[in-house]
């Protein structure tokens, strides 16, 4: 049971998603320079590709637990055996490369780089610096960590905990950080088993997204 669960809408968390991607994008064409502007063109294609795909992903989660409020997919998925139905497993594919791309990983971006044929994310903060660069990475980070959250509520809501207790809290605690680290471990794998990939070939992974997401709905109507 959550006790903000009746504002805990997915809907919602993707919209502030959005919204902070687009000041992120003013942001960069604020500074006036060739690279911000670079930088927030090739982040409104990636956005425009990728949102299609996440509202099929959370049309596919909404059919198979009855909603989109967060609560109440992470109470339904508690009391299903998930990773046996086929519809999910295809959403858990889509909603994975677009966590990827949501947070800049490989073969999407690569937020390290500096080289102008390269640099998505990166060219839109170049010219920060001090307390507005901070407040970036920081947000960055956040955003990077609710979609981890998102992913293992979701897909991955097992937490062993059978009453509320501090015992069963602590040990609650402990499973969401193995989970959440579980999967940082391995995104951190796939970056370093591709390369980036050219800018005009991302769609085909974004495209990989959306048929599996389709193919979700079609498990479902069977």
């Amino acid at each position: 049971y959550s006790p903000f669960g009746v504002v805990g809408d997915i809907l919602l968390v993707v919209g502030l998603f959005a919204l902070g991607r687009f000041f992120t994008m003013l942001a960069g064409l604020d500074v006036a320079s060739s690279f911000g502007g670079l930088g927030s063109s090739r982040e409104m294609m990636i956005s425009a590709l990728v949102e299609p795909a996440l509202f099929m992903t959370i049309f596919v989660i909404a059919l198979f637990y009855g909603g989109t409020n967060i609560s109440t997919i992470v109470s339904s998925a508690n009391d299903t055996s998930i990773l046996i139905v086929p519809g999910i497993l295809f959403a858990l594919i889509a909603f994975f490369i677009i966590m990827m791309a949501e947070t800049g990983k490989l073969p999407f971006d690569n937020p390290s780089t500096h080289l102008e044929l390269t640099m998505i994310h990166e060219s839109m903060i170049l010219e920060y610096s001090g307390k507005s660069l901070a407040l970036m990475e920081w947000s960055h980070a956040i955003k990077q960590m609710i979609l981890l959250t998102l992913f293992v509520d979701i897909f991955f809501p097992w937490s062993f905990v059978e009453q509320i207790s501090l015992v069963g809290i602590s040990l609650g605690i402990l499973v969401f950080i193995a989970k959440v680290s579980a999967l940082a471990s391995f995104t951190t794998f796939i970056e370093t088993r591709v390369a980036k990939w050219r800018l005009f070939r991302v769609s085909d992974l974004i495209a990989m997204a959306i048929s599996s997401s389709m193919i979700g709905v079609i498990f479902f109507f069977l």
